[in-house]
């Protein structure tokens, strides 16, 4: 197992079709990565393309987060990219295989190198920085995973079909800002004062005890009986921070009138017919890449209409900073 992973002849192909023209750039990017990864980020993907595990490709991503965090490169945030981009196309590759395994890969060994380093970087600090182009593009992260979806017979969210669909069609930019624009408008709340994402200069976290800053402000989280306590983490990471939706967006699907979402109901029925039976969380996201690779259905969807009714659906979504453990007590929303 080595380099010749990579599948740069693959990955070449893959980038101009999702919102990528700089090829030359994004691939050295990923060859800068795997520095950053002791030259072992191809051997590490091979084993997770080998064994069909999107779960392990997500803890990859979280893993690869942590670190580009953490290192010293003035040109980290290209790195990161890159990394990001390529395991967009390894995701492809798996689902386009149409084979998923319960196989079970560790990460441990490269987690624990990461989290050795992030150790030696806090050493002697008070508290943690984040600027706000970290928090915000981690934010980002989250919120195009956040497929929604039900086997009741109303409409489904899957954001990830969402983000390839126009990034397929070259409307990349016209994704981003939306969801960009949706990160903005996320609430926090500084005592009982909600404020917005949008205003967001910087994030600290006292290591002490783990208190959550914006912008030198001390910051609140409701729980999962609505009230609110100090934001406070556990292991002083931004992952502990998780988007929050007010209302269940499981209620707000429910509430949409089919007739007035046509092309949403027309993905949804796709998604059904495709599943030949119930929706689940491995099935949703091998049929988001598998759908949109479909340029025969993608040529089905109205772009003009779809844009409509995605913007409809994103001015009915309110969103909230909270800490994990209170939004994993309110469950799926």
């Amino acid at each position: 197992m080595s380099k010749n992973f990579f599948k740069k002849e693959e990955f070449i192909k893959f980038l101009p079709k999702n919102g990528v023209n700089s090829i030359d750039s994004y691939t050295n990017y990923v060859e800068n990565a795997d520095k950053y990864f002791r030259n072992r980020l191809f051997e590490i993907v091979e084993n997770i393309f080998n064994a069909k595990s999107l779960d392990a490709l997500d803890e990859l991503r979280e893993i690869g987060e942590e670190l580009f965090e953490i290192i010293e490169s003035a040109s980290k945030t290209h790195y990161r990219a890159g990394f990001m981009k390529y395991l967009d196309f390894i995701e492809e590759s798996i689902s386009l295989s149409n084979h998923l395994s319960t196989i079970s890969i560790s990460l441990k060994n490269i987690k624990e190198e990461v989290e050795k380093e992030e150790n030696v970087y806090n050493a002697n600090k008070t508290y943690i920085h984040f600027s706000s182009d970290i928090v915000k593009d981690r934010l980002f992260g989250r919120l195009i995973s956040q497929d929604r979806y039900n086997n009741n017979d109303k409409i489904i969210f899957p954001i990830r079909f969402i983000k390839q669909y126009f990034y397929k069609t070259g409307e990349e930019k016209y994704f981003d800002k939306i969801i960009n624009d949706k990160i903005k408008n996320i609430i926090y709340f500084v005592n009982d004062t909600p404020k917005k994402v949008k205003d967001l200069k910087e994030l600290e976290i006292d290591i002490t005890d783990g208190q959550i800053f914006i912008n030198k402000e001390k910051i609140y989280t409701k729980t999962d009986t609505n009230t609110l306590v100090p934001f406070k983490t556990k292991l002083r990471i931004l992952k502990e921070i998780t988007i929050d939706h007010i209302e269940p967006i499981s209620t707000l699907l429910e509430s949409l009138d089919k007739d007035e979402y046509n092309q949403f109901n027309l993905i949804t029925n796709e998604f059904r017919k495709r599943a030949n039976g119930d929706l689940d969380r491995d099935n949703i996201r091998i049929l988001s890449t598998q759908t949109a690779n479909d340029e025969q259905f993608r040529n089905k969807i109205n772009s003009a209409k779809l844009k409509e009714e995605f913007e409809k659906i994103n001015a009915k979504i309110e969103l909230q900073l909270m800490l994990n453990t209170y939004n994993s007590k309110k469950g799926t929303k």
